[in-house]
């Protein structure tokens, strides 16, 4: 599967894309990323009721805080793919900024924090994710990052030649996870995209607006369970 997410800020119609590869393919896909916080102290007790204040470019409506519950948890949820910046405070405990935080398509990032006693200094760092356990799909989230450094042609099925399980096929159309190239379907924002009469692929647009691609190659959720291919997102 398939799913290319698009820079809002380059193109703002279009604040997500999504490309699924298959004989049929649902009627939406997530679009966004969530974001899953632990706060702890020193001694590895969750913290309750710990501040937390999310930013970031992509974030659509400005930041947005939360508390920690009991468990010393807290969950953003429909994040726009991008960088973000979360700053974490609790009363006698010094504060931790993490920055750098990537939220991906359809994936859950983890972050474990340990904050300290004391009221003083700020604490930064760079956030780094936590594999999460919970997601059993085979496949690989390209970022901007890579797109705008690999050595391939300006276009997402170029791009998803590049992974493993992929290769590229006729017409610009590839196969994927042993499928054909007409086992695909291609789903854009949400849309379902798929030529009805060829099974491939319908539309290009600017390589430069893409934000994010998803390649989805097997144990795929429910709503996939059609795909005999894979499927990718991406985001202009």
């Amino acid at each position: 599967m398939l799913r290319l997410f698009l820079d809002g800020r380059r193109i703002l119609a279009l604040a997500a894309a999504f490309f699924a590869l298959a004989i049929s393919a649902p009627a939406w896909a997530l679009t966004t990323g969530t974001l899953k916080v632990s706060v702890v102290d020193d001694t590895e007790v969750p913290i309750k009721g710990a501040s937390l204040e999310l930013t970031g470019d992509s974030l659509i409506g400005g930041k947005q805080a939360k508390n920690t519950d009991e468990s010393g948890t807290a969950t953003f949820v429909e994040l726009p793919p991008g960088t973000y910046k979360l700053v974490i405070e609790k009363a006698s405990f010094r504060g931790v900024t993490l920055e750098g935080i990537e939220i991906n398509i359809n994936r859950t990032t983890l972050q474990n924090v340990a904050m300290e006693v004391g009221t003083t200094e700020q604490v930064t760092v760079v956030g780094r994710q936590v594999i999460d356990t919970s997601n059993t799909t085979s496949g690989v989230v390209l970022d901007k990052s890579f797109l705008q450094h690999i050595p391939a042609g300006r276009s997402y099925q170029q791009a998803v030649a590049t992974v493993p399980g992929v290769q590229a096929g006729s017409g610009g159309n590839p196969n994927m996870a042993g499928g054909g190239t007409n086992e695909n379907t291609y789903m854009l924002d949400g849309a379902n995209i798929t030529d009805p009469v060829t099974g491939t692929f319908s539309l290009n647009f600017n390589f430069d607006a893409i934000q994010q691609i998803e390649v989805l190659l097997g144990s795929y959720m429910p709503e996939y369970g059609t795909t005999t291919g894979a499927s990718s997102t991406s985001s202009p």
